[in-house]
């Protein structure tokens, strides 16, 4: 599995399987694999080192992903932070926290495959700058007629 991971003639997406699955048994070098990719102008190898974090799961690829967010942009800080979101526990709130605040103006944010610790927190950071956080099944009308998820300070939170 490691000849395939680590082959960089082949393209970034056939060498993921091996990857993430080297990431998942938590083997000797994958996080060094993952450092490596992280840092590769190809952007497909660093999507794959991301999910290969994920798929880890451990403090140390969750301080990664929290370090890479920090030096992340635009849509590639977003990627990172629904991924973290994905795998979340107790102990990482406070950074999520941080990171959750730079959500909070979007009308619209996809929950799936969030943990319950990610959903609540992000519903915790929604309710202390004054926005309102709604589930798919609580979408109604509002008192003036205007649907409530499209107000100003209202954040849809959907599971597709």
């Amino acid at each position: 599995m490691w000849s395939i991971a680590r082959n960089e003639q082949a393209h970034p997406l056939l060498r993921e399987p091996a990857i993430v699955e080297l990431s998942r048994r938590k083997e000797t070098g994958a996080m060094e694999l993952c450092g490596t990719l992280l840092r590769s102008p190809n952007v497909e190898e660093w999507f794959v080192a991301v999910r290969a974090l994920i798929a880890m799961g451990t403090h140390e690829a969750l301080e990664r992903l929290t370090g890479l967010y920090a030096r992340s942009k635009d849509w590639k800080r977003r990627y990172v932070f629904m991924s973290i979101a994905r795998i979340l526990t107790a102990e990482y709130i406070r950074p999520f926290q941080l990171m959750a605040k730079d959500f909070v103006t979007m009308e619209r944010l996809d929950v799936t495959g969030w943990t319950r610790t990610a959903i609540l927190t992000m519903k915790s950071v929604c309710n202390r700058y004054g926005v309102k956080v709604l589930d798919r099944t609580q979408k109604k009308r509002c008192i003036s007629g205007r649907n409530i998820s499209q107000t100003e300070q209202t954040i849809l939170i959907e599971k597709t």
